[in-house]
């Protein structure tokens, strides 16, 4: 079984692993943490560059402390999960290293990924709305109502 060795290419380095499939699905699972960065990343610069209302821009502005962090730590895990997809060996001494950074780093995305969900979820609460336009200026405020026809924070 030690002296199994994989086609060449991509994954020649992952030895009997390469039969049973878990590296190409973990490779694509890298392809899938690195499309869902790039969307989240380019969704946050598109809504910070296109939205011109300043209210809600500087509303979201108070989430970035958490979600460009966020998106770091995506990306590190999806780095560590690729190097892992094309390093990893039977028996696991040879790789432990590389599984044991991936498995850190996947629990540091799943936590940030829990961090941005509770951090939204509490910023869009009416309490927290309502605290951020009594801090808001009345200029600010008075432009809002007008732009999309409200009376006020009800």
């Amino acid at each position: 079984m030690q002296a199994y060795a994989a086609p060449s290419g991509i994954f020649s380095g992952v030895g009997i692993l390469y039969s049973s499939c878990v590296p190409q699905v973990t490779f694509v699972t890298t392809i899938v943490i690195f499309l869902f960065v790039v969307a989240f990343v380019v969704f946050l610069s598109v809504s910070l560059g296109v939205l011109k209302d300043p209210l809600i821009v500087a509303y979201e502005w108070r989430l970035l402390g958490y979600f460009l962090p966020s998106a770091l730590v995506w990306a590190v895990a999806g780095v560590f999960t690729l190097l892992h997809s094309l390093y990893a060996r039977v028996p696991l001494r040879s790789s432990m290293a590389s599984m044991i950074v991936r498995a850190i780093s996947s629990f540091g995305a799943i936590a940030c990924s829990v961090m941005v969900i509770v951090a939204v979820t509490v910023q869009l609460t009416d309490r927290k709305l309502y605290e951020f336009m009594k801090t808001a200026s009345e200029d600010q405020l008075c432009q809002f109502y007008n732009k999309y026809r409200c009376s006020g924070f009800t």
